[in-house]
This record gives structure tokens, C-alpha cells and sequence, in this order.
């Protein structure tokens, strides 16, 4: 069993194996690991991402990116904003197997972060994968059997394959109100891979800095999340007022 570090060449074998595990999501993809290196320049984001390999089979994935904060503390997470996804590992591993894989793992994140110096290291668990959100039992958190701490959040997930009225009826009566005010004068327009262009992703962009009164990430962001639109990994939600977003 062997750490092999991320590089670009990776790319392909990297992105299958997300698409095959049931533990990982978007947050996981190359495409997210690029975006996450270049969304805050003063972090001086260094790449960190590992897979763990045995007679050339990938078991398990590990994005991981190295930060160095204002203060110079360094932290291994994705960036700022949002902590690195948990491990994801091959479907189906026998179990003692995913236990040396998993003890793997997180002896190869310590090692990173001695050799670096990191002072923190923070995951978060995804809870669109499926094996969080289709396991028949509540999920358990692993890490505090590695030293993490347990910080507990709650998330509400919406399942939007429901018909429409029964999702209005789950909504509070004032956000319910809010949205009956709103379609009677703004139009939703979808964009995916089948109809996003550069003209309407520029839009979203003059849109986002307008909201934000000043420029909020580098350009090579913006460049990724078209790109990422193209690709078929997200959609993008505009609301449309007399012909104008």
C-alpha cells in the first residue's frame, strides 16, 4: 500500500474513481481541488491531495489542500471557507481491509501535516454522496478515532424530485408568501450544460461583483465554474425581471 500525491496527470483516474465511489461528491473532483487552489490567492493554497494505491488499483482519495492563514498558522483543508471533504474509499472493500486502508490514510495525513507544519487539520463530511444519504443507518463520525474533534452541525436536504405543491406546503407560510409575491413578477431561467453560454455566464459574473461591491475571487474562479457548467456538474438559477437578471 502506497501514497501517491495528486498531480494533473491524475486527473482522469481521479475523477473516475469519484464517479465509482459512493463516499465522494463534488467536493472531491479535480475540478474542485483547481478551484479551490485558486479562489484566495492570499492563502498561498499548496496541493496536498493523495490517493492510496495497492498493485495498481486506487482504494481510497484524499483532497487535501495546505493554507497559511494572516496570523502564518497553516491549516490542511480545502480553502478558507469550507474544510477538506472526509476520505472517500473503493465501494465494496472488505472490511479488514478498508480498516488498514482507513488507518492508511490518516497516518499519511499526519505525516503531511508534521512535515509541514500544520497546526490544524479540518474535514467535513459530504451529505449529498450516497453513501450519507442512502445509508440505512445514521452515519457515525470515524474521525474522532483519529484525535479530530466532533463539531456537529444540522443541514436540511431538500428533495426537489417531489411535486411542486407539496414542496410549497413544506415551506414556512412567510417564505410560502415571499414566493407567491415573487413569481407574479420574476421569471426563473435554467442554465446547464445544454444551454449555458459565455454572454449569460458573464452576466452572473458582473452580477456577483455588483453584489458584492468589489471583485471577490480571482478571474481563473469564474473561468473553472463555466467550466464546470459545460461539463454537466451544476446548474446555473437566474431570476428574470422584465428581461433582465
Amino acid at each position: 500500500m502506497e501514497s501517491v500525491f495528486f498531480t494533473k496527470e491524475h486527473a482522469v483516474a481521479w475523477d473516475a474513481f469519484c464517479l465509482a465511489s459512493d463516499d465522494a461528491w463534488l467536493w472531491h473532483t479535480s475540478d474542485w481541488i483547481a478551484y479551490s487552489l485558486a479562489c484566495r490567492p492570499a492563502l498561498h493554497a499548496l496541493q496536498r491531495s493523495f490517493m492510496v494505491t495497492e498493485s495498481n488499483e486506487v482504494l481510497a482519495i484524499c483532497p487535501l489542500t495546505l493554507v497559511t492563514l494572516s496570523d502564518g498558522t497553516r491549516e490542511l483543508l480545502m480553502e478558507e471557507s469550507l474544510d477538506a471533504q472526509t476520505p472517500a474509499f473503493r465501494n465494496n472493500l472488505p472490511a479488514k481491509l478498508k480498516k488498514s486502508v482507513i488507518d492508511f490514510v490518516f497516518r499519511t495525513i499526519d505525516e503531511i501535516a508534521r512535515r509541514d507544519g500544520a497546526k490544524r487539520v479540518k474535514f467535513r463530511f459530504p451529505v449529498l454522496n450516497k453513501s450519507f444519504i442512502e445509508s440505512p443507518y445514521p452515519p457515525t463520525n470515524y474521525l474522532m478515532k483519529f484525535g479530530y474533534l466532533d463539531y456537529s452541525m444540522n443541514t436540511q436536504i431538500i428533495d426537489l424530485r417531489k411535486p411542486l405543491p407539496v414542496l410549497l406546503r413544506d415551506v414556512r407560510h412567510g417564505h410560502r408568501a415571499d414566493i407567491t409575491k415573487a413569481t407574479a413578477s420574476l421569471t426563473v431561467a435554467v442554465f446547464d450544460s445544454t444551454n449555458i453560454s459565455p454572454m449569460i455566464f458573464e452576466q452572473y459574473v458582473a452580477l456577483h461583483m455588483k453584489a458584492a461591491r468589489r471583485v471577490v475571487r480571482p478571474p481563473l474562479t469564474y473561468d473553472l465554474m463555466f467550466q464546470m457548467l459545460r461539463d454537466g456538474h451544476g446548474c446555473l438559477v437566474g431570476a428574470v425581471h422584465h428581461g433582465r437578471y
